[in-house]
């Protein structure tokens, strides 16, 4: 049994995944595993790691018989399959520093901690590094140790650590999934698992190590989806969980209940920017979605969080917010 599983989700990913594996292939490590689970692709993606199975025994494919559309389930069957006691999670266009896994195994048995989490670094399509992201930012203290639940309110509201490439004791993937339901699986199913993982931590350490990730343009975060409108389920199912662990009405459930209010106003005026790109048979849908979302809000917990203007003008009618928002989005169009 290897002391680290590598997972990795791959779906028509054969322009980078070579670049992932080898990053892999090249570490200072050398006991691990890597897990590839492919989402049925229609490109060449199988057949490059088939070829990389045959030369490097500790490298393992399973191919799932129907495309699932998300990275969250090919992930989660890799997890399941693998047989260390740590995982590690690499995306099929993302790779790591050659000295990774060394460094995240010998941080986690000095801290004793569940999870290590390390520096995420943007990099070009050509893998060359852009500057447009960094997570957590340069001054960040990489050599503390806090909890999971402050690690947890860390990604509230801004993501001020990332959890790509964490190294994850595998009985906490175990505990987040027997504690919390999966009511849904979406867009954003991914991050409220990371959510779920450091509430089950009892210590979070980070190491300075880099993970680095393709700024594609080109993918679904940065073009238009109406999987973008998953958020407002997520950050309900998000919300449940802050409150019990904290409790309501504390300054962690008020953090939460913001980044729910800033969800609805983003969804908002991308249902406006995007109205005449999402089918009509759609567009109710979406549009009561965030309505049921804007009538679950909590504004005794999130008058603190907002203005005053705001609470007193949109407070009260979600078709109100819509119209500002409306008015808002065509005079910037006008006097661009």
């Amino acid at each position: 049994m290897a002391l680290i599983s590598v997972v990795m989700p791959a779906y028509n990913a054969e322009k980078y995944i070579s670049v992932a594996i080898e990053s892999v292939i090249n570490q200072t490590f050398s006991d691990w595993e890597l897990i590839i689970v492919d989402d049925c692709s229609t490109d060449t993606t199988y057949k490059i790691v088939s070829q990389y199975v045959l030369q490097d025994t500790r490298i393992k494919l399973f191919r799932l018989d129907r495309n699932t559309g998300s990275a969250y389930l090919p992930r989660k069957k890799a997890i399941e399959m693998s047989s260390s006691n740590w995982v590690v999670n690499l995306d099929a266009d993302d790779y790591l520093d050659t000295k990774n896994l060394e460094l995240l195994y010998n941080r986690a048995i000095d801290t004793g901690c569940d999870i290590v989490l390390q520096r995420m670094i943007s990099v070009s399509e050509e893998g060359e590094q852009n500057g447009r992201f960094i997570c957590p930012q340069v001054n960040f203290d990489m050599s503390k140790v806090i909890t999971g639940k402050e690690a947890c309110m860390e990604t509230i509201g801004n993501w001020s650590i990332g959890a790509s490439g964490a190294l994850v004791r595998r009985s906490i993937y175990n505990e987040a999934w027997n504690k919390y339901e999966e009511h849904f699986i979406g867009m954003n199913t991914d991050e409220l698992l990371t959510r779920k993982l450091l509430l089950c931590s009892r210590l979070v350490s980070f190491c300075n190590v880099n993970y680095f990730f393709r700024d594609n343009q080109a993918s679904i975060t940065h073009t238009f989806s109406t999987k973008h409108f998953h958020i407002l389920i997520i950050n309900a199912q998000l919300r449940d969980i802050i409150v019990e662990e904290f409790g309501r009405n504390t300054k962690e459930s008020r953090k939460m209940e913001k980044q729910v209010w800033n969800g609805i106003l983003w969804c908002s005026i991308l249902y406006v920017n995007n109205y005449f790109k999402i089918p009509q048979n759609e567009r109710t849908i979406i549009r009561n979605n965030i309505n049921a979302a804007w009538n679950s809000l909590r504004w005794g917990e999130l008058r603190y969080c907002v203005s005053l203007w705001t609470y007193l003008l949109v407070g009260t009618n979600y078709h109100l917010l819509l119209f500002f928002i409306a008015l808002k989005e065509c005079v910037k169009k006008i006097f661009r």
